[in-house]
């Protein structure tokens, strides 16, 4: 695989393990409150993830590489135990990238998820969330500025043409960028 694709990926899991969002049926049963805090204690295997931004434009970049990733993603899972986050992320081919493995606290008050972030600065990141016996559907809202944290963040140590490219993309992006991020999971 080549240099662009690997950093690529990386982008992805980073993304994905700060962000999430997902959909499901229109006549699934949610669980609210309690109930909903207790449906949430599994392990979720992510099934999808989307990117939608406020220039639809933008779009189309995020979500192709989404969309290979989890193609080429042997395990991508989240276990929510009560209290902690464990995200486990593994490649098909082991080239790709180093398995991924973080553990985050979490907190459900008031029908939201507040996740201790580690990639970005330990802030709790608000999610709101759908839960069902089967369907975890999770959705965060990302601006600019934490768009251009996470690819700051995995933007080190790479190819320095690789770099320039995710410069350029951020210096295109206008003040107002902004979106959210919809990860659909199944038990």
């Amino acid at each position: 695989m080549s240099g662009m694709e690997k950093y690529l990926y990386i982008i992805v899991i980073s993304m994905l393990a700060v962000f999430g969002f997902s959909s499901c049926s229109d006549d699934e049963s949610f669980y609210k409150g309690d109930a909903a805090r207790e449906a949430l204690k599994h392990k979720w295997n992510v099934s999808s993830i989307e990117v939608k931004t406020n220039d639809g434009q933008k779009d189309e970049i995020p979500n192709f590489i989404l969309k290979t990733f989890l193609l080429n993603t042997k395990q991508y899972a989240e276990t929510f135990d009560g209290q902690q986050l464990k995200t486990v992320v593994e490649a098909k081919d082991p080239a790709l990238f180093e398995p991924i493995q973080l553990s985050e606290r979490y907190v459900v008050m008031d029908d939201n998820l507040y996740v201790e972030s580690q990639l970005l600065g330990n802030q709790n990141i608000p999610y709101t969330f759908k839960v069902s016996d089967k369907t975890l559907i999770v959705q965060f809202k990302f601006n600019k500025q934490m768009f251009e944290q996470i690819l700051q963040l995995i933007g080190t140590n790479i190819d320095p043409a690789i770099q320039a490219q995710i410069e350029a993309f951020l210096a295109d992006l206008p003040d107002d960028f902004s979106g959210e991020i919809i990860k659909k999971l199944k038990r």
